[in-house]
């Protein structure tokens, strides 16, 4: 299951801002658009990505992945395609708002909700080397994108993103997907049942006391049996419509927990989207930029084995402070990128923010929610991350097209990085004792 997330996370690629900025300049010059145009509709589309999200979660709760990932594959292949045939900017919308819904936002879902699914006490852990294959994607991508854009053109490497995700996907998303430990027998981890009746696994029970869900038990945070959260072997898990989720959003530990994993979609993804353009300031290159994102992709494989090892045992608190810290410092260490030293330090900052945004980013609505009804939760928690990820390349956008520069829009992010890690820091904190066990 970790092997086919892993999959799931490297064909969400077309939707990915890593793999589109490739595109952006070949396709915004044959299309006429300005750069403020561009960047509205991918806005548009990651607005609308994240939009669909809660209804993605929430056919995982229902249906499980088994049956949702085939279909995901299908329909990404086939939005790639449609982006072969873009002929201006109406058309040019609605692919964004394909491939983005699909890859970025449907198939990345669907990964995290299979790992979850199970994994318990070693999730952030699991969710780390799932994860690396999302790094493997942005380490290649972008770079393949260039050369067969260079050697064939922008539609063509369209066609052949297409090809990829059908090849890489289709089978194992057939074949090799089981939604969940208890229709093998299995619990998560491979606990026994001994164990799991014994109270050993926090997880599935929510860990802070004034987001419970409205009709759930509002004592201390304690351990609570995984028997009495599934029916055995075989079982489905509760229909999203029996979790409240009004509870959980109108209460502001949601957002406080929302606040680092959507500043780093937003920042990142500004970064990224820009990252030609950019550094093209700083003198380098096109394929030195998209080199430098690959070079980024390398610091995140790096660093994420060890950001999950750390979320498991200190909990997803603590990491994400230290990973806002890295994500202010990005923007800033970018205004003196014409220093080698400065553009490592940028590189290896965005780098480590980054892969705390794979482990704790992700893994932290389990620990403090629970597995029951974790595709809805989630659904809206990946919802948010997305429309931060659609604010980030407007800032940079109309900051060029304004001033010919970026440098109001990076003081900017750098000023949101750390609001969020304030934010963070005051959410109450979740128990991980029985994860150091």
């Amino acid at each position: 299951m970790v092997a086919v997330a892993a999959g799931a996370f490297f064909v969400s690629a077309p939707g990915q801002s890593y793999s589109v900025a490739a595109f952006k300049g070949p396709m915004r010059d044959a299309l006429g658009l300005s750069e403020t145009t561009f960047a509205s509709a991918y806005t548009l589309a990651t607005l609308v990505s994240g939009m669909l999200l809660p209804v993605v979660g929430g056919l995982l709760d229902r249906h499980g992945a088994s049956r949702l990932l085939p279909v995901l594959t299908v329909l990404l292949g086939a939005a790639c395609c449609g982006m072969a045939g873009i002929g201006g900017l109406a058309t040019l919308c609605v692919g964004l708002c394909c491939v983005r819904s699909l890859g970025q936002g449907a198939m990345t879902l669907s990964g995290n909700w299979l790992v979850a699914e199970w994994f318990d006490r070693r999730r952030a852990t699991a969710t780390a080397i799932a994860g690396l294959g999302g790094g493997l994607s942005v380490l290649c991508m972008p770079v393949l994108n260039e050369q067969i854009i260079s050697a064939a053109g922008w539609r063509a490497a369209w066609v052949v993103l297409a090809a990829g995700v059908w090849l890489l996907m289709l089978a194992p998303s057939l074949l090799a997907v089981i939604d969940r430990p208890e229709e093998r027998g299995l619990l998560p981890d491979g606990q026994s049942p001994g164990e799991a009746a014994a109270g050993k696994s926090v997880a599935d029970a929510p860990s802070v006391a004034e987001d419970l869900m409205p009709g759930a038990a509002t004592s201390p945070p304690t351990a609570v049996p995984l028997a009495k959260k599934t029916e055995g072997p075989g079982s489905k898990a509760p229909s999203s419509a029996a979790m409240r989720i009004s509870g959980v959003l109108l209460r502001p530990t949601f957002w406080l927990l929302l606040a680092p994993v959507a500043a780093t979609g937003m920042i990142v993804t500004g970064l990224v989207f820009h990252c030609v353009s950019l550094l093209g300031q700083r003198g380098l290159s096109s394929s030195a930029a998209l080199a430098l994102v690959s070079a980024q992709a390398v610091v995140t494989l790096a660093l994420t084995p060890a950001a999950g090892w750390v979320t498991d045992r200190v909990g997803p608190q603590p990491v994400l402070v230290a990973a806002m810290a890295c994500l202010a410092a990005g923007p800033l260490l970018l205004l003196a990128a014409q220093q080698r030293l400065a553009l490592a330090l940028y590189v290896a900052v965005l780098g480590a923010a980054e892969s705390v945004s794979r482990t704790a980013g992700v893994t932290v609505w389990l620990d403090y929610y629970g597995r029951r009804g974790q595709g809805v939760v989630r659904g809206w928690a990946m919802a948010g991350v997305i429309f931060g990820a659609a604010i980030g390349p407007l800032p940079l956008a109309v900051a060029y097209d304004a001033t010919g520069g970026y440098t109001p829009a990076l003081v900017a992010f750098a000023a949101v990085a750390a609001a969020a890690g304030v934010a963070v820091a005051a959410a109450p904190p979740v128990s991980k004792a029985s994860a150091l066990a």
